[in-house]
């Protein structure tokens, strides 16, 4: 069955390899944010391109820009998306006089 709700998380390249740097466990082998946004740029060419199930978001789809956004506040937007979506389908239940 189809989502009620369908969301697509964006954010620049640059914001996925600052990210992704920033991320680092310690490990030796961490790359330069110079290589990472360039695997980042053309990870995005062959999954934007591909033939089968190419990388973008439904029709239907909320975008969500997360570049100047934390986890958390990510997080907190998609719950006030998914308790908007719950309040609007309990309202025709309540005005038509039955309990939601």
């Amino acid at each position: 069955a189809d989502a009620s709700i369908k969301v697509y998380l964006t954010a620049s390249a640059a914001t996925r390899a600052d990210r992704r740097t920033n991320d680092s466990d310690g490990n030796a082998d961490r790359q330069s944010y110079q290589q990472v946004l360039q695997s980042i740029q053309r990870r995005d060419q062959i999954d934007s391109n591909r033939e089968d199930s190419p990388l973008r978001p439904a029709e239907d789809a909320i975008i969500i820009p997360t570049d100047n956004l934390t986890a958390e506040e990510v997080v907190e937007e998609i719950l006030a998306l998914i308790q908007s979506n719950a309040d609007q389908a309990a309202a025709p239940m309540i005005a038509g006089g039955q309990t939601a």
